[in-house]
């Protein structure tokens, strides 16, 4: 699977052998709960607002040491912030599937072991959607 927000790459798929681990995609209707005065019963109300967060992991080889660490210390800074999340699954035919108003909630470097980077993204997005 290849994972994208707007046009820059967070998991490039098979393209560089290169997939996401420990994909987590959840999807949540917002309800907020009014509280009554000396009522017996909260009431939930539902906002008919969604909100989708997608969670997941990508190691990644580099040719050396130190460019595993240059990565692990630049990456964050060069992932835009927000935009269009599509992750295009692959094999017998392509699908993409995309997840507007994306926002990166965060990313962490999980780990540097050798020549390897791991890295966990989390991002918050409007519903998904099936485009092709």
């Amino acid at each position: 699977m290849r994972l994208t927000i707007g046009k820059f790459a967070l998991c490039e798929g098979a393209r560089e052998d290169q997939y996401p681990d420990a994909v987590s995609l959840n999807g949540e209707r917002m309800v907020d709960v009014k509280d009554f005065l000396r009522a017996a019963d909260a009431e939930p109300c539902a906002r008919g607002n969604r909100v989708t967060t997608l969670s997941f992991r990508v190691v990644r080889g580099h040719d050396s040491h130190r460019a595993a660490m240059e990565f692990a210390c630049l990456h964050e800074v060069e992932i835009p912030d927000s935009g269009d999340i599509v992750l295009e699954l692959e094999g017998d035919g392509s699908t993409k599937l995309e997840l507007t108003n994306g926002e990166l909630k965060n990313v962490k470097c999980d780990e540097v072991f050798g020549c390897a980077t791991v890295h966990t993204y989390n991002l918050v997005c409007s519903r998904l959607e099936k485009t092709t």
